[in-house]
């Protein structure tokens, strides 16, 4: 039970170091705005759910992406190209990761208003 805590208690640590980044708080604020949205139209329940699960799943890569460019940072403090490849691959999976919730909402929009 004591380990269970105090991973709660990194989490939430995690938590606060993340929210103070840019992209995430942004990436955040349009997740919440999603979900406020899906629940004022008309889509099935399996499309809202593939939405939001979408939306989620973005802001777990951009944590990740956050905790790649950090170790990157300290571990390469000059310019480096094997750095910048992690950065790069990192902001790739953000985006791919949109890509993502663009096409559950093109889809969702498209078979709902067709």
């Amino acid at each position: 039970m004591k380990r269970i805590l105090k991973a709660f208690t990194y989490s939430f640590d995690g938590f606060k170091v993340v929210i103070k980044e840019p992209a995430f708080y942004q990436e955040f604020g349009l997740c919440i705005f999603a979900i406020v949205a899906l629940c004022f139209l008309p889509f099935p329940l399996l499309f809202k759910a593939l939405i939001v699960a979408s939306h989620i799943f973005t802001l777990i890569v951009e944590v990740i992406n956050t905790a790649i460019e950090a170790v990157v940072d300290l571990a390469s403090p000059e310019i480096h190209p094997l750095a910048k490849v992690a950065k790069d691959l990192g902001s790739l999976s953000v985006l791919l990761a949109f890509t993502i919730v663009a096409l559950f909402w093109g889809l969702a929009l498209f078979l709902q208003y067709a």
